[in-house]
């Protein structure tokens, strides 16, 4: 029962450790709001519109990740 304890508290660790990561890696809130509305945006485009359009907000969501990343 013991070891049922251990386990319980270091899966208590890991959560605030794994918030911690993400939050240093998240885009600044304006620039979530910004592709949130892109998002829209997109949806409601023609289906041949919508291709070139995420691929276009993949590269740019891409590039950001390498650039944190470094």
């Amino acid at each position: 029962m013991s070891s049922g304890s251990a386990g319980s508290a270091r899966s208590a660790d890991t959560p605030p450790a794994t918030q911690a990561h993400d939050d240093i890696t998240l885009p600044p809130p304006g620039d979530v709001a910004e592709d949130e509305q892109r998002l829209a945006q997109i949806a409601q485009m023609d289906p041949q519109e919508q291709v070139s359009a995420l691929a276009q907000l993949y590269d740019r969501l891409s590039r950001m990740l390498r650039e944190t990343g470094d």
